[in-house]
C-alpha cells in the first residue's frame, strides 16, 4: 500500500474528520432553513437556549455555549432587532439584564423545531430507524462523556 493510499484510509476512517464533514453539512442546511427566518446558527442557538431555559443574564445564556460575550451580545441585539426578545432589568442586578422570549419569539418555536427534525431527518435519511436511534444515542453517549464539552453546544440541530 502506498502512502498515498495510507493516509487517504487514515483520513477517510477519522472519526473526527468524518463529524467535521458532517458537521459542516448541517451548518450549511440549517443556515439555508434558517434564512427563512432572517435568523443565523448563532442566532437559533441563543434563541433556542432562551425559549428552553426563560429568562436569563447574557452571561448564562454565554457560559452555556462557551462563546464569548461579544458573539451573544451580537446574536441578543439581531434578536431583539427581530422582536424576538427583550432585555428587561435584571431583578437583583443594576448591571444585568435579563434576556427573555417576547410572544413573536414563542411563536416561531414550532417553525425552529419543524427546522431541526427536517434537517436531522435528512442527515439520517439512509438509515434504518433503530439505526438512528442508536446514532443519536451513540452521539449523546460521547457528548456526556466529554468533560470539556459545555452544558449546551453550540450546534443545536
Amino acid at each position: 500500500m502506498s502512502i498515498s493510499d495510507h493516509t487517504r484510509g487514515t483520513r477517510e476512517s477519522s472519526l473526527g474528520w468524518m463529524i467535521q464533514r458532517i458537521a459542516r453539512h448541517l451548518d450549511s442546511r440549517m443556515n439555508e432553513r434558517l434564512a427563512g427566518l432572517d435568523l443565523s446558527l448563532p442566532t437559533f442557538a441563543v434563541m433556542m437556549i432562551v425559549l428552553e431555559r426563560g429568562p436569563m443574564t447574557q452571561t448564562e445564556i454565554g457560559k452555556r455555549f462557551g462563546m464569548p460575550a461579544y458573539a451573544i451580545s451580537r446574536a441578543l441585539d439581531a434578536l431583539q432587532e427581530q422582536g424576538f426578545v427583550e432585555r428587561r432589568a435584571h431583578a437583583t442586578s443594576r448591571r444585568a439584564h435579563s434576556i427573555q422570549a417576547t410572544a413573536a419569539g414563542k411563536a416561531i418555536a414550532p417553525r425552529l423545531h419543524a427546522i431541526v427534525a427536517e434537517v436531522n431527518a435528512e442527515l439520517t435519511s439512509g438509515l434504518e430507524q433503530s439505526e438512528s436511534d442508536a446514532f443519536g444515542a451513540l452521539l449523546r453517549k460521547i457528548l456526556n462523556a466529554q468533560t470539556y464539552a459545555p452544558t449546551e453546544g453550540t450546534r443545536s440541530q
